[in-house]
């Protein structure tokens, strides 16, 4: 820490720390929550993926009512 702010290597580091070490496992929903964001960019970017993943299943869903409509 130099004068009372924290060095952005210090910050990098746990943010590492925080992504790697986590051992408590979290159901992330297309909603979300406070805690997810109180996990910072790791919650973040967990989210985001969550969300695609849905995403992605929809419109596979909807291309496979298609083909059967079509039948």
């Amino acid at each position: 820490m130099l004068n009372g702010r924290i060095s952005p290597q210090l910050l990098i580091l746990h943010f590492i720390e925080i992504e790697f070490n986590m051992e408590k496992e979290y159901q992330i929903t297309s909603q979300g929550s406070l805690g997810l964001l109180a996990l910072g960019h790791v919650g973040i970017r967990k989210w985001r993926e969550v969300v695609e993943k849905e995403k992605l299943e929809i419109r596979n869903s909807s291309k496979e009512n298609v083909k059967k409509n079509k039948k």
